[in-house]
């Protein structure tokens, strides 16, 4: 609010009148400084003092009301007081916003006064776990600036509070290398999985600015780690050296598991196995490989085979292996024990792989020979018979042996006798019982004889006449029709048949394993066939099988069960089907498999589904390498021992 000025003047003495008239504000502040201090008496007091010449007046006002202007002045500076105090009031309170925001507000006062970790849903549980998250993210920059950083927090219920928490420090030295890098570690095992390449890691750190080691300390980590391994050439691939590969995997298995060395002797054992893959049209690969059991589920995935050798074969044949081979069996025969921190391990070899693989490898004649068996010398024609006995240990129960294939082959005869027609290729050193069935193929190989059993009960319900048909169309046919769209719909496998008028032959793709799964568990014969009159027996051969695969998977049969129930099943199955029909896979399902339970107990820790997944493995790492000329297999064989070493150093609890 302004303060008017007083222009009054007087009456009298014009020639006094000062130029420059003051006001009755500029009056108050020559007397006192400080309005605040100013009270109605005080304003009254200088009013009064004041002569006629100093507060002039206008010819129209000619007395001077003091009273009146005291009231006014009164009530002026009272409102001038009130507004200065309520702008320094806002002016302080703008100010301690200002400091608020200024101050960082910790993520700590976002979980005061909650529930308990424990009582909270799932949902909560995770922002909570994000909040944490942000809490010691935030410590770790201050770490890192220290040249340290975070690699594990453990939380523990209140429950277990330590007035005294431990903090570790690693020191920088040389024998904690591995462990000082996680990260360098980490993202070349990554790296080397998913088949980045170093142009495409060293774009993405500098487009997306990832804080990230740079490739450059990446190339000298994997140079370090390929400088390890000393890889071999011959006239077929590449191999590393047994023995060393061995010692390697071993120690590290002692270390995480000393609690298991602690008698005198200690058995390890160790399964051989070699599959050969084909890469494209035009090339085909050999991979050999071995796995510890004693892991136990790691020796049955990708991850517990570890390569040996990587080789390129035209065919698999005999020849192919041995010369593949040749280097690594003349090593082999040396490594009977080995010696982990001064304690003498002993080592027992077993040799693991589909059907022709065993064959090649024991130099026996393939599985549509005369006596097919790999284990015993039973003919084809008696595979049957279930009233003989055939066993893969007892020699007066027909089983081969070393000696005797070693004479055999040995006989000046153009007859192979009992299917020996090469000298093994590991020789004397695997016994024949040693050389385990694989139950992945087994059970691949007979499911396919039951369902192709299937299509050609429909084929035949069908009057379908393979010579006579010169257009093929499923709709015509109606119990392929069903069987396709049953398969379809209740099964989710597209199975798809196709007719070759070349061959004149009706042809369909091999089901995978998870299919099978499906297969045995939602199909059923009524709604394809129903009008068959052996449809509850059939149904049952398809039943009891998948039963006894589940329950050797699950390893809850003993021997004496499983010889029982195969010996049943093979009863129930000669009932509809000739005695042509049963395979060298039916023989050795109802004639061994139940001695392997008995000598091995789970022989489900032999099976070749890790190496098949490596298969698939050598395709990827094969199209996404950068180098498929001549040292294509070397970078493989690099790639692997990297990822080998890395998933050891990196996933180990113990590190």
């Amino acid at each position: 609010m302004k303060v008017k000025k007083i222009s009054s003047f007087m009456s009298g003495d014009i020639s006094a009148i000062s130029p420059k008239p003051k006001t009755i504000k500029s009056l108050l502040s020559n007397e006192c400084s400080n309005e605040s201090n100013l009270t109605r008496k005080s304003i009254t007091k200088i009013l009064s003092s004041t002569n006629s010449s100093t507060i002039p007046c206008s010819s129209t006002d000619i007395s001077f009301d003091l009273g009146k202007s005291v009231e006014i002045t009164s009530k002026i500076l009272e409102a001038r007081i009130e507004s200065d105090k309520s702008k320094e009031a806002g002016k302080k309170i703008k100010n301690e916003i200002k400091v608020k925001q200024e101050s960082p507000t910790s993520k700590l006062t976002k979980i005061v006064k909650r529930k308990s970790y424990y009582e909270v849903c799932q949902r909560q549980k995770i922002r909570l776990q994000h909040t944490i998250k942000e809490i010691f993210a935030e410590s770790n920059h201050f770490l890192r600036s220290l040249g340290l950083c975070i690699s594990g927090i453990e939380l523990n219920p209140i429950e277990l509070d330590e007035c005294d928490f431990q903090l570790k420090i690693r020191p920088p030295t040389s024998e904690a290398a591995d462990k000082l890098g996680p990260n360098v570690n980490n993202l070349l095992f990554y790296k080397d999985k998913h088949s980045i390449s170093d142009v495409a890691y060293d774009d993405l750190k500098k487009m997306c600015h990832l804080e990230i080691p740079s490739i450059f300390k990446l190339k000298q980590r994997r140079t370090e780690i390929n400088s390890m391994f000393q890889i071999y050439e011959n006239e077929m691939g590449v191999y590393v050296s047994l023995k060393d590969k061995l010692l390697l995997r071993l120690q590290n298995y002692y270390d995480n598991n000393q609690d298991e060395f602690l008698g005198e002797e200690r058995t390890l054992h160790i399964k051989l196995g070699a599959d050969g893959t084909n890469i494209g049209r035009n090339l085909k690969l050999l991979n050999f490989t071995f796995t510890i059991i004693n892991e136990g589920a790691k020796a049955k995935t990708a991850n517990g085979n570890y390569t040996i050798g990587i080789f390129e074969i035209e065919n698999e044949n005999y020849e192919a292996i041995t010369k593949c081979l040749k280097e690594l069996i003349d090593e082999f025969r040396d490594i009977e024990h080995i010696t982990l921190n001064e304690k003498q391990i002993n080592l027992v070899f077993y040799f693991a792989a589909d059907w022709k693989m065993l064959a090649q490898s024991l130099g026996l004649q393939s599985a549509n020979s005369k006596y097919p068996c790999i284990w015993c010398k039973c003919c084809k024609d008696e595979f049957y018979d279930i009233e003989k006995e055939w066993s893969i240990t007892d020699v007066n129960k027909g089983c081969r042996t070393h000696e005797e294939h070693i004479r055999t082959i040995n006989l000046n005869t153009k007859e192979l006798k009992f299917g020996y027609y090469r000298e093994p290729i590991f020789q004397d050193i695997i016994p024949i019982s040693r050389y385990i069935i694989d139950m992945l193929h087994l059970y691949l190989r007979i499911s396919d004889n039951l369902l192709n059993s299937l299509i050609k009960d429909c084929c035949e319900a069908d009057n379908f006449d393979m010579s006579a048909i010169s257009k093929f169309e499923i709709t015509q046919y109606v119990h392929l029709d069903t069987l396709q769209n049953t398969l379809r719909s209740k099964c989710n496998i597209r199975l798809m048949f196709q007719w070759v008028p070349e061959t004149r032959k009706l042809n369909w793709r091999d089901l995978v394993g998870p299919e099978k799964n499906r297969l045995f568990e939602n199909l059923r014969l009524e709604d394809v066939i129903p009008e068959r009159k052996d449809l509850v027996l059939l149904q049952k051969i398809w039943d009891d099988f998948y039963s006894i695969i589940k329950l050797v998977r699950n390893n809850e049969l003993n021997s004496d069960d499983l010889k029982q129930r195969t010996r049943d099943w093979i009863t129930d199955y000669l009932k509809i089907y000739p005695r042509t029909s049963v395979t060298p896979y039916m023989h050795a399902f109802v004639s061994h498999l139940h001695e392997f339970v008995f000598l091995y107990q789970d022989i489900n820790a032999f099976n070749c589904q890790g190496l098949e997944k490596l298969n698939d493995i050598s395709t990827n790492q094969y199209f996404k390498g950068t180098n498929k000329r001549s040292s294509a297999l070397r970078q493989m064989m690099d790639k692997r021992n990297r990822m080998e070493y890395l998933a050891s150093i990196t996933f180990n609890p113990n590190n």
